[in-house]
């Protein structure tokens, strides 16, 4: 059975609430729950059997060394949709039908790398901290 990733936090949660470790601990077990949650995701996404492949950088770097990932999948509307897998968080999302891109936002300056790369891979310009903060395509 694959537990909902919110799971493992409510266990962490849960366990700081209560004294029970020292916070050395409980950043340790809020790591571990990370890695759990991607797991699940990687789960899930094997279920749905959506096709995902590694992104590839557009600048000098030779790789994201699995660190960025694109989702291709199909959205509750029938459309399809490419989502873009920065660590464990969904960062960008492209909609081949309306050729619409949706940034999530300014997270980090690799996550910024992967997203301008995104933007790159499917012909949009790419775009500063600023622009990213406030992107609207």
């Amino acid at each position: 059975m694959i537990l909902n990733s919110g799971y493992y936090f409510e266990i962490v949660s849960y366990i700081a609430s209560i004294g029970f470790v020292s916070l050395k601990i409980y950043c340790k077990l809020f790591v571990f729950c990370l890695c759990l949650s991607y797991l699940c995701y990687v789960n899930q996404l094997k279920a749905n059997k959506m096709k995902t492949t590694e992104l590839t950088p557009t600048d000098s770097r030779k790789s994201f060394y699995g660190k960025a990932r694109i989702i291709e999948e199909t959205n509750e509307a029938g459309e399809r949709v490419s989502k873009l897998l920065s660590y464990s968080t969904i960062v960008a999302e492209y909609n081949h039908n309306s050729n619409t891109m949706t940034v999530n936002g300014w997270y980090s300056a690799t996550t910024a790398r992967h997203i301008n790369s995104f933007l790159s891979y499917f012909g949009f310009n790419t775009c500063s901290k600023s622009e990213l903060e406030n992107y609207r395509q």
